[in-house]
């Protein structure tokens, strides 16, 4: 995340933009001296890779949490998702930061409807086929063949991993209540089980 999405321009001026930015390491006592799995997702642009071990938190003032998600994913859909949480707040939240009157209707609804829109999505990307020989892109296919369905596979994999966080987020709504960062830390839905802790 550091080496492509958040030294992105456009997403680091749109969260410095509307966000106070903290990092926060689970394990200091971890240290990945070792760059290839950097590398190979920068070389393959993969879009997301869902791994459990790295988090992103989106959190009210007092520390409750309106989304999260965990693992890799490039600056486009990194954007899409902050843009869905300044939506979401803008909803939800009043002028202090604290929920509003009914904020839960509302929760409920645009967690559903973008945990949809990514399962859309997924349906979409399952009907990308092979390149076909002549077109522009078959060239970059014929070079790395199992890179393209490997994209693929990652892709699919990270949005049913988002539809899934979007859909526990409507359990809080019906209880009426966020989540503490505190216990989220604890018990985050991650994506696949990759972890290097």
């Amino acid at each position: 995340m550091r080496t492509v999405t958040f030294s992105n321009e456009k997403t680091a001026k749109l969260v410095n933009g509307n966000f106070v930015s903290t990092w926060f390491n689970r394990n200091p006592h971890f240290h990945n001296c070792n760059l290839d799995e950097e590398v190979r997702i920068v070389e393959n642009s993969y879009e997301m890779f869902s791994t459990k071990n790295f988090c992103t938190f989106f959190l009210t003032p007092d520390k409750k949490v309106l989304h999260y998600f965990s693992g890799y994913m490039n600056p486009k859909f990194f954007r899409q998702e902050v843009r869905f949480v300044l939506d979401l707040a803008e909803k939800v939240l009043d002028d202090e930061g604290k929920l509003k009157r009914g904020w839960s209707k509302s929760y409920r609804d645009m967690h559903r409807a973008h945990g949809k829109k990514h399962s859309a999505d997924v349906r979409t990307i399952q009907k990308i086929k092979t390149p076909r020989a002549g077109t522009p892109e078959y060239a970059t296919y014929r070079e790395n063949p199992a890179g393209f369905r490997q994209r693929i596979s990652y892709l699919t994999e990270g949005l049913h991993y988002l539809n899934s966080v979007h859909q526990s987020h409507e359990v809080f709504a019906r209880r009426k209540k966020l989540q503490p960062l505190e216990k989220v830390l604890m018990n985050y839905r991650g994506g696949n089980s990759f972890t290097e802790e």
